[in-house]
């Protein structure tokens, strides 16, 4: 069994159906055998009895299924990624501390400190306060999701999830003194000695943000980090080229490094984003030839980035409506943090549902992009629309300009492929 799948033992659903069918067979066999005695057998009082055992069955069945479910304890987002990294799936990640800053290497295999964090483990949500002091943090870029581990004392196996705009403490009993925090600490370490890392950060005011270089025949790449940054710097592998590729990404004192080497004569662009998640909202490129298995920069590189939430507000915030029937409307508020809320509801006479999410201007794609969406089916009685039909779909909100006059805004939504809305300004 993996690490972390804890709970009571659960009868399987046949072994539950196999005993409840036992004891209304029993039931049944004395019945049977009681008209006998009395004479009362009869072909109709047989049917019966064989209906109502069918029936019976159906429900004890069904009450088995619910029972087992019920039963089942829900395994937390922490424990759902930490079994990423025993099953392989090796999910891109940073832990960072005061001593080190952010640290990464894809060189230290990260299963053992999962496997020690979900060992004997059972995690609560806990209704405490937010415990003060230190805390390491573990970003899982790809997941969208943070996770802080406290260093005061008595509060080593409390961990605080940090989701989007939500944030849940989490209390961990291990079968053991095991401290959920000395096990990060533990992590930290092996990522420190494997990257030699040192306590002082290279970078400084002085310094590039970025610089491209060749280092002995390959191209190397270095990103200055900020400590208040809460996104991080990624390099690609660039897909379309057989002229360079990706050795390496690494991250200590302060700074990204991505090494990139010659396998063939052509040319190619490499690229370093700077992401939250998924959404990209700083691209830098650089155009690279391959002479002869020697690498050479053609250009500095270009950038991109996304425009400040500010500004967006201006055009964004408010309400739109459905340009071809004004019935659906969608309304966009600026986050307190970063990105919008975006709310659309189209009446039962038209579409019949409601729909949220967080969307966020990705630099790359040049829209809004969003992969938290929920739908809600509206249906005529009341509080009949409060559970989700949909959730955790994908799209995005790209904008067009009519006669180069009105701006429109184009909404599209992985789940409905053929069904993009347009909205525009009353």
């Amino acid at each position: 069994m993996v690490p972390g799948m804890h709970g009571p033992t659960l009868q399987s659903e046949s072994v539950a159906q196999n005993r409840f069918a036992e004891d209304v067979f029993r039931i049944m066999r004395d019945n049977i055998k009681f008209a006998l005695q009395k004479g009362e057998f009869t072909v109709k009082r047989t049917g019966l009895l064989i209906l109502a055992f069918i029936m019976v069955l159906a429900v004890g069945t069904v009450f088995a299924e619910v029972s087992e479910t019920d039963a089942k304890p829900r395994m937390t987002d922490f424990e759902r990624v930490m079994n990423l990294f025993l099953t392989g799936e090796n999910p891109d990640y940073s832990i960072s501390t005061l001593e080190y800053g952010p640290l990464a290497s894809h060189t230290v295999d990260a299963a053992p400190f999962a496997g020690a964090l979900l060992n004997g483990a059972i995690y609560t949500e806990s209704q405490e306060e937010v415990p003060d002091g230190e805390y390491a943090v573990l970003n899982l870029w790809d997941e969208q999701l943070r996770f802080d581990f406290f260093f005061a004392d008595g509060k080593q196996n409390i961990i605080r999830e940090i989701a989007d705009d939500r944030e849940t403490l989490y209390q961990v009993s291990f079968e053991n003194d095991t401290k959920a925090t000395a096990i990060v600490s533990s992590w930290v370490d092996a990522l420190a000695k494997a990257l030699n890392a040192d306590t002082e950060w290279v970078s400084d005011e002085d310094t590039p943000e970025m610089k491209g270089e060749l280092v002995d025949g390959r191209y190397v790449i270095r990103v200055n980090l900020k400590p208040e940054d809460t996104g991080v710097w990624r390099a690609v592998d660039p897909q379309d080229s057989s002229a360079v590729r990706l050795v390496s990404t690494e991250m200590k004192n302060g700074q990204m490094t991505a090494v990139y080497e010659a396998v063939g004569d052509g040319s190619a662009t490499v690229s370093i984003r700077h992401c939250h998640g998924s959404i990209c909202d700083a691209l830098h490129t650089f155009d690279l030839l391959v002479r002869d298995g020697s690498i050479q920069e053609e250009t500095g590189g270009s950038y991109t980035a996304s425009p400040a939430d500010e500004e967006l507000d201006e055009f964004l915030a408010g309400e739109w409506r459905e340009a071809e029937t004004q019935f659906t409307v969608m309304n966009i508020k600026r986050r307190p943090e970063r990105g919008f809320n975006i709310e659309i509801e189209s009446p039962m006479t038209h579409g019949a549902y409601r729909f949220g999410a967080s969307a966020y201007y990705d630099c790359e794609q040049d829209c809004l992009v969003y992969e938290n969406g929920t739908f809600y089916d509206i249906m005529p009685t009341e509080d009949a629309d409060q559970a989700p039909s949909l959730e955790r779909t994908k799209g995005t909100l790209s904008f067009e300009s009519e006669d180069g006059v009105q701006l429109q805004i184009v909404w599209s939504d992985a789940t409905r492929p053929d069904e993009a809305v347009r909205f525009e300004r009353e």
